[in-house]
C-alpha cells in the first residue's frame, strides 16, 4: 500500500466522520489563527513605528546635543564627508495663555528653511513671514497641562502671543503672531517641534551670542557617520548617533511573540487530534480486522491511521491561516482610520509570512506526531480478535 493510497483512505475515513472531523478542526485550528494572528498585529504595529522612526530622523544626520562653539562648528563644517550643519538654540520661556495665565514653554530657535531641508519629515503648515512663529505639533492640536501651574498652553494659527526668553545677561520679550504649525508628530530630539514654539535663530543669537545649545551635522554618506562623530567627539562634544531600527530582526521576534501567546492553542489542537484518532481506532477495530484478513500490513494499517491525523491538521492549520490572516486585515482595515486620527499617522494590516509557513509546518508536525500513538495502537490489532470485536 503505497503514500497516495493512505493518503485517499484517509480522506474518506475523514469524511465518513463529518462531525467528529470538523470539530477536531476546530480545535485544531485556534492555533495557526492566534499564531498568524497574534504575530502580524504585532509585526504591524512594530512595522509602522519602524517605518516613522527611520523617516522622522535620517541615517546620516548626528545631533551635538551639548553647547557647541561657533569655531567648533565651522571646523566640523569643513570636514570632507560634511555636507551641511544645522545650529539651533534650545531656550526655555513663558507664553501668555489665553487664561491669562504665564505658562512655561520650551522653545527651538533655527533657520526654519534648513530645519525643513536637513529633516523633512517635519512638515509645517506656515503663512509667508519675515519672522515666522511656529507651533509644535502638541501645542496647536491639543491642550497640554502644566500641572505644576495648573494652566495650558494651546495655540492657533494667527493668534496673538506674547513671549517671554531670558538668559543671565539679556531678555527677549515681544508680542508676536503665530504663523503657522507642524502638522505631524515626529520622533526628533529637538525641543517645540512637538511641543512648545519654534522661532528663528536670531532670536538664539541675540540672547547667546557665539554659543549654540547643539547642532545638526548631515554626512554626505551614511558610512562616514561614525568617522565623522569620531571627529565631533575630539571637541569633547556629546552627540547622538542616528537612530537605529529597534526591529531590525522584526520577523524572529514577531514569530517568537506570536508563539508564545499560541503555545496554549497548538496545546489544544495536539490533544483534539489525539482524542480523535483513538476514538476512530475503538471504532474501526473491526474494519481495521478484516483488512488486515484482506492482507494489509501492520505498516500499512499505521499509515493509513497517521494519513488521516495530518489530513485533519492540514485542513484545520489552512482554515486557522486564512482566518488569522482575514481577522488582521479586517480590524486594521477598521482601526487604520482611528490611528490616523489619533497619532496623526495610519496603520495599515502586514501579514508575516514566516508565521504563516511556521503556522502551517508546525500543526502538520503536532498532528503527525499526535496520531503515532492511535495509529500504532491500530497496527497492533490482533486480525481474529478485531474481526470479532463490535462497536
Amino acid at each position: 500500500m503505497n503514500f497516495l493510497d493512505s493518503l485517499l483512505l484517509a480522506v474518506k475515513s475523514v469524511w465518513s466522520s463529518k462531525t467528529r472531523a470538523i470539530l477536531t478542526i476546530l480545535g485544531v485550528m485556534i492555533g495557526p489563527a492566534a499564531l498568524v494572528g497574534m504575530t502580524s498585529l504585532f509585526y504591524s504595529f512594530a512595522n509602522t513605528v519602524s517605518q516613522d522612526l527611520l523617516a522622522s530622523f535620517p541615517q546620516n544626520v548626528i545631533t551635538v546635543d551639548s553647547p557647541i562653539q561657533a569655531y567648533q562648528l565651522n571646523d566640523i563644517s569643513h570636514n570632507p564627508h560634511v555636507s551641511e550643519v544645522l545650529p539651533y538654540y534650545q531656550l526655555e520661556g513663558y507664553v501668555r495663555n489665553s487664561s491669562g495665565d504665564l505658562v512655561q514653554v520650551q522653545v527651538l530657535a533655527v533657520n526654519l528653511n534648513e530645519m525643513e531641508h536637513v529633516l523633512p519629515s517635519v512638515e509645517i503648515n506656515s503663512s509667508p513671514s519675515a519672522f515666522p512663529v511656529i507651533g509644535g505639533y502638541f501645542t496647536t492640536h491639543s491642550s497640554i497641562l502644566n500641572f505644576g501651574q495648573q494652566s495650558y498652553l494651546y495655540l492657533t494659527k494667527g493668534q496673538d502671543i506674547y513671549v517671554i526668553l531670558s538668559n543671565f545677561q539679556e531678555n527677549f520679550t515681544s508680542r508676536l503672531v503665530v504663523t503657522g504649525c507642524v502638522e505631524k508628530e515626529v520622533l526628533v530630539n529637538l525641543p517645540g517641534v512637538n511641543t512648545g514654539l519654534i522661532v528663528p535663530l536670531s532670536v538664539g543669537e541675540r540672547l547667546s551670542p557665539g554659543e549654540y545649545s547643539g547642532a545638526l551635522v548631515v554626512v554626505s554618506n551614511s558610512t562616514f557617520v561614525k568617522e565623522v562623530a569620531n571627529t565631533i567627539k575630539s571637541y569633547h562634544l556629546s552627540i547622538l548617533l542616528p537612530q537605529q531600527n529597534p526591529f531590525a530582526d522584526l520577523s524572529s521576534f514577531s514569530t517568537t511573540y506570536g508563539l508564545l501567546f499560541s503555545g496554549a492553542a497548538f496545546i489544544v489542537a495536539f490533544f483534539s487530534i489525539l482524542s480523535t484518532m483513538y476514538t476512530s481506532v475503538v471504532e474501526r477495530t473491526h474494519d481495521i480486522g478484516i483488512l488486515m484478513s484482506l492482507g494489509f500490513k501492520r505498516r500499512d494499517i499505521m499509515m493509513s491511521f497517521a494519513a488521516e491525523g495530518v489530513v485533519l491538521g492540514v485542513i484545520g492549520a489552512v482554515v486557522g491561516v486564512v482566518l488569522g490572516i482575514g481577522g488582521v486585515l479586517a480590524y486594521f482595515t477598521y482601526a487604520s482610520s482611528s490611528f490616523q486620527l489619533v497619532y496623526g499617522t495610519g496603520i495599515h494590516g502586514s501579514i508575516d509570512i514566516s508565521a504563516v509557513y511556521l503556522a502551517l509546518i508546525s500543526t502538520v508536525i503536532i498532528a503527525l506526531v499526535a496520531s503515532i500513538a492511535p495509529a500504532y495502537k491500530a497496527s497492533r490489532l490482533e486480525p481474529a480478535r478485531a474481526v470479532r470485536s463490535i462497536y
